[in-house]
């Protein structure tokens, strides 16, 4: 955010959930450059990440980490408390939703969870329905269930390329199936996204050595990108 009013109430009401983070010290969250300025001088792997501004921030992996399959059982009907720091947070996410008359729709990606934190995400859930908002979990959804644990996951929580595109589309298909979204694909000025949509496809094909469109004809969903 540019240096405003609102960038610093945004600041300060993240914040003000931080309980280890006393109020003399915000003053490094105002000047991003007095909390990040060491990492002009001082860089590393960790705070350099290589081509992150290519394809609209995603960063491409086409390596896999096989992790235990969640079978469908995994995924748990309990319900387990949530801490007051999460239960307050909730509140005030769905108080200013509310305030500001906003269409929200709120997802669970797919990925490992273990059992503790889906009771807790059960939890969450729960809060939101009862409140009438949409939630969907892509690890309940059939539609969702041709993600591989063994091929699409790069690790527990995050889909490496091959997950990620089907993520997309299926995520995409469910979009346009349940919300009135306009179509911005002729829309000049929306052209970098088709830009970066060219740029991404040749980098799979390089970082790969597979063909981007064959893929899609193979998860037999191409023409959910039309």
């Amino acid at each position: 955010m540019k240096f405003s009013k609102n960038r610093i109430d945004a600041i300060n009401d993240v914040l003000s959930y931080k309980r280890n983070i006393q109020k003399k010290d915000y003053i490094n969250y105002y000047f991003s450059f007095l909390m990040y300025h060491n990492k002009w001088t001082e860089p590393t792997g960790q705070n350099i990440t290589k081509n992150s501004g290519l394809f609209k921030g995603y960063i491409m992996s086409k390596y896999n980490s096989e992790i235990n399959p969640m079978d469908e059982y995994m995924w748990i009907d309990n319900v387990a408390e949530l801490e007051n720091e999460t239960i307050k947070i909730l509140d005030d996410l769905i108080d200013y939703i509310k305030l500001n008359n906003i269409n929200v729709l709120f997802v669970v990606p797919k990925r490992y969870f273990d059992e503790e934190t889906i009771a807790k995400l059960n939890n969450v859930i729960k809060m939101l329905n009862n409140e009438n908002f949409e939630v969907i979990n892509c690890n309940t959804l059939e539609e969702f269930n041709n993600i591989d644990f063994s091929t699409d996951f790069y690790n527990k929580s995050h889909l490496n390329v091959y997950g990620s595109t089907k993520y997309t589309l299926y995520f995409s298909k469910y979009l346009k199936e349940h919300y009135e979204l306009p179509n911005h694909k002729e829309d000049p000025s929306y052209s970098s996204w088709d830009i970066e949509y060219q740029n991404f496809k040749e980098a799979f094909n390089s970082f790969t050595k597979k063909d981007f469109e064959e893929l899609l004809s193979d998860y037999g969903v191409r023409q959910e990108l039309k």
